[in-house]
């Protein structure tokens, strides 16, 4: 019985997103190409990140540059990845974080990110000057809402507030007593960077001197870039931006979400703990659906722009039907290429062995 709900309930919800998007599939040349920036780097979290980047795809309206920041193990697969889903509406930019891996070695963090949490100090440094605003977004997130409405909080931002961020919902920062935070602290697994001010200001050489005063305090941080933004923000109050909680909804042990944020209203949910999708608390389990739905979706779904205008189908009334038609275009199509989804650190060798193997879409999962 257990069993049956929850497949019900997945099948509407999934039904219900469907839906909503295509209530609102109509063309708006006018806006903007929105900007994302994502880490996403190391076999593991290539893999680990599909429900995100499918949320992402899933919702969009408007024409999407996804920057992925990377390195070598990463790009060998999203190479791959990407240039076989070939979406609609999506370009991809990669950047090999190893190019600007010297200004984050001097860092002691004790974060299970290590290094590649640390990059989103540095956003402004790896993209190209041309790209003056970017949301980051992790990738333990699932997008349930178009982004447009985020992407237009730019146009809210005062002159000297570079850095849109929501607050921290849970007492992580009161209770721990590093350092000292403004309220609760803020949460940067979603920011809004406006990188033409962050460049005008050399942010670069304040987070660098912010950083050698709080290791003086605290030593090696422990929530790698957030703590040294959060120490920062807290001497430079009208610098940022707080951005309404929906757009970063958090799940952690800790979590005060549903008491502090209307958990209805929701548009970005964050399993911001190290157990991630493995959280057994209320209000983990409240949302858990809406990861289910997205790590089973079909990636196909999402290749199609719904924001484009549909065009009437069509058809030849004098054409007779191909019965081998379904196998031609079987032959043809480019199907989405997943290397090393089960991560493998193995030495190419002349007498290799590959095995290659086709499934259908719900049996994916169990080749973990």
């Amino acid at each position: 019985t257990f069993t049956l709900t929850f497949i019900s309930v997945l099948s509407l919800t999934l039904l219900y997103l469907t839906w909503s998007n295509l209530q609102d599939s109509v063309p708006n040349t006018e806006r903007d190409v929105i900007h994302v920036v994502s880490v996403i780097a190391g076999q593991l979290t290539c893999r680990d990140a599909m429900p995100f980047l499918k949320s992402l795809f899933f919702h969009r309206r408007s024409e999407l540059h996804l920057h992925v920041i990377t390195n070598s193990p990463g790009y060998t697969t999203l190479s791959v990845l990407f240039r076989t889903w070939s979406i609609e509406g999506v370009k991809i930019s990669f950047y090999h974080l190893e190019k600007f891996q010297p200004l984050l070695t001097e860092i002691p963090s004790t974060h299970h990110s290590g290094i590649f949490g640390l990059s989103k100090l540095i956003v402004e440094e790896i993209l190209p000057r041309d790209i003056s605003k970017v949301i980051v977004l992790d990738t333990d997130i699932v997008v349930i809402d178009n982004l447009q409405d985020l992407w237009d909080l730019f146009k809210l931002m005062g002159r000297n507030q570079f850095i849109g961020l929501v607050e921290n919902l849970s007492d992580y920062y009161i209770e721990k007593q590093l350092f000292s935070a403004l309220g609760r602290g803020y949460n940067t697994g979603v920011m809004l960077l406006d990188l033409q001010k962050m460049r005008a200001m050399r942010w670069i050489d304040i987070w660098q001197q912010e950083h050698r005063m709080l290791h003086e305090k605290i030593g090696a941080v422990q929530q790698a870039d957030q703590d040294i933004i959060n120490s920062y923000l807290n001497q430079h109050t009208s610098e940022l931006y707080q951005l309404p909680c929906v757009w970063n909804y958090q799940i952690s042990a800790n979590s005060l979400a549903d008491k502090i944020c209307s958990k209805n209203r929701y548009r970005i949910v964050h399993w911001n703990s190290p157990s991630k999708y493995e959280l057994d608390t209320d209000i983990a389990r409240s949302v858990y659906g809406l990861y289910q739905v997205y790590l089973r979706l079909d990636g196909s779904a999402v290749k199609k722009r719904f924001f484009l205008e549909s065009r009437p189908t069509k058809y030849d009334i004098n054409s007779t039907p191909n019965p081998c038609a379904a196998i031609h275009q079987a032959g043809t199509r480019v199907y989405r290429t997943h290397p090393f989804f089960i991560p493998q650190v193995a030495t190419p060798a002349s007498d290799d062995v590959t095995l290659v193997t086709q499934l259908s879409m719900d049996r994916l999962q169990m080749l973990e």
